[in-house]
């Protein structure tokens, strides 16, 4: 995203799939400024495996 977009405020953003993946987007966006209130998220993990 930091290659291809220089600023993203305004806009909503919806990221899913593994939590570190999803925590790195998250913090990314962030800093490209998108707003926390307009990031929506699911962390996805296998039944089983414990959250951490």
């Amino acid at each position: 995203m930091k290659r291809r977009e220089s600023g993203l405020e305004g806009v909503d953003a919806y990221v899913c799939g593994p939590p570190p993946m999803v925590d790195a987007a998250i913090a990314t966006l962030t800093a490209l400024g998108v707003s926390e209130n307009q990031i929506f998220y699911d962390k996805f993990t296998t039944t089983g495996e414990p959250e951490g």
